[in-house]
């Protein structure tokens, strides 16, 4: 079967062909001639315009090269990246080390395929000076003890890089808090918190990581979104492009140039607005090299998925989750598909640094549950049709204690964390205390963080990891 993806209206078209076992992915053919390629290309054609390969002297071990990732030795990668909660929220440590020790958590990743962490951080967290591990934690790993959260931020990141996965420093709030725009936490900056400390906190991370050459890149802000202000008022929202402080293309610039002060070869990932989603601002009017002073800039874009996001050009009705999967791939070619279009102004790889699916619909034993199956099934197999590099949301498994009430066992009260949840239309509505954030059921281990959990999540999830 074959399907028509609009890319971006009244601008490039494109067609995927689909085969009835869904594993090949022809070249696409554009308006202009050039083409997609797709899987079966081992390597990709990393010479510039006089045919000379590009240098790698580089302090990052994996750069940009049009649409793709490539390693030191020029070959093409794929980032199989799993999201670690922790220095993002008030346990400011990964979540596990209380119940499991590290170097078993990392090598259950590498034995499944994962080659890279995306590891949220909270810039709350930079500036607390004094020691906050666990003792439970230390029982574990004595080595962080009288370590401050930064210093211990610093020692996990030394850790997985030297268990030789790469690492993605994801910048998700400034506050400690889940959901933080309640607090005015959803843009970069803040009443309590300039976009001036936003950038100096990135350059602190950057002095800090510059010479760890398996610290990849910067994904430079989580999800920005407006914020709800303490008088109770919404800011205005974010735009790419138009000037002004709510201007998100503005502000990637003036961070990407504080970055790559430090390294120039470190991958900054673009983000869009809204809940990353979305990154057609860049169709229209891409970071050029000249702006960022840089002769061949390492960009590349985040996007996230979740079966319940809409189609942001509300071309389409309906969740994700309802729509057809001619549909849902309309929209990520109209979204963010477009990007690996070699040769065009704004090509970039993309990395899905964020997507997954509750265990609440581990089952598809009813309607919606299939539905969340139906699209999860179909967004891998769109990931593996294009070879697009992505990062499950989350490590975490439901074991772990809520974080803002210690006494609360996510283990032992399981059944009231499932009636306390209630679903309307397929959104989840958060019960008591947000469970569903704190005992978070998008976790892909199991209870004692030493094996992946059983369920349909794991079986579809090794179609990405072989």
């Amino acid at each position: 079967m074959s399907a028509n993806i609009s890319l971006i209206p009244g601008a490039i078209a494109a067609t995927l062909i689909l085969t009835a076992c869904g594993k090949s992915f022809s070249s696409v053919k554009l308006t202009n001639g050039s083409s997609l390629v797709g899987r079966n290309e081992a390597v990709a054609d990393i010479s510039d315009s006089s045919g000379t390969s590009k240098s790698n002297t580089t302090s990052s071990e994996v750069l940009v090269s049009g649409r793709y990732f490539v390693d030191k030795n020029n070959k093409v990668i794929r980032l199989r990246s799993m999201n670690w909660d922790g220095f993002n929220d008030r346990s400011l440590m990964l979540h596990g080390l209380d119940i499991q020790q590290f170097d078993t958590v990392v090598e259950l990743m590498k034995q499944v395929g994962i080659n890279s962490i995306r590891l949220p951080f909270a810039n709350e967290m930079l500036s607390i000076t004094q020691p906050k591990t666990s003792e439970t934690v230390l029982l574990r790993h004595p080595y962080l003890r009288g370590l401050t959260p930064k210093q211990a931020f610093v020692e996990m990141v030394r850790r997985l890089t030297n268990a030789g996965l790469y690492v993605i420093l994801d910048n998700h709030q400034t506050t400690m808090d889940y959901y933080g725009e309640n607090a005015g936490d959803g843009l970069w900056f803040s009443e309590s918190f300039s976009e001036r400390q936003w950038l100096e906190d990135w350059s602190l991370v950057a002095q800090l990581f510059q010479s760890n050459s398996r610290v990849i890149g910067y994904e430079l802000r989580n999800e920005v979104r407006a914020a709800i202000l303490k008088n109770g008022t919404k800011t205005p929202e974010p735009k790419w492009g138009g000037g002004g402080a709510y201007d998100w293309r503005r502000a990637q610039i003036l961070v990407a140039k504080k970055i790559w002060s430090h390294n120039s070869k470190k991958i900054i990932f673009l983000s869009g607005v809204g809940y990353n989603f979305y990154i057609g601002g860049a169709y229209y009017t891409p970071i050029s090299p000249i702006e960022v002073g840089q002769t061949h800039p390492h960009f590349a874009y985040s996007v996230h998925i979740y079966g319940w996001y809409e189609d942001n050009q509300k071309v389409l009705t309906g969740r994700l989750h309802q729509l057809t999967k001619e549909q849902q791939y309309e929209v990520y070619g109209r979204n963010f598909g477009f990007a690996i279009v070699q040769n065009q102004t704004f090509t970039a790889p993309v990395w899905v640094s964020e997507f997954g699916v509750s265990n609440l619909y581990n089952t598809a034993n009813d309607a919606t549950e299939w539905q969340y199956w139906y699209h999860f099934h179909n967004l891998i197999d769109y990931l593996n049709l294009g070879q697009i590099s992505y990062g499950y949301y989350t490590l975490s498994s439901y074991y772990t204690k809520n974080t803002w009430n210690q006494s609360y066992d996510c283990r032992s009260n399981i059944s009231e964390y499932y009636q306390s949840t209630i679903y309307s239309n397929g959104s989840p509505v958060f019960g008591k205390n947000h469970y569903e954030l704190y005992c978070n059921t998008y976790g892909i281990l199991s209870l004692g963080w030493d094996a992946l959990a059983s369920g349909w999540r794991v079986s579809e999830l090794r179609r990405l990891l072989q």
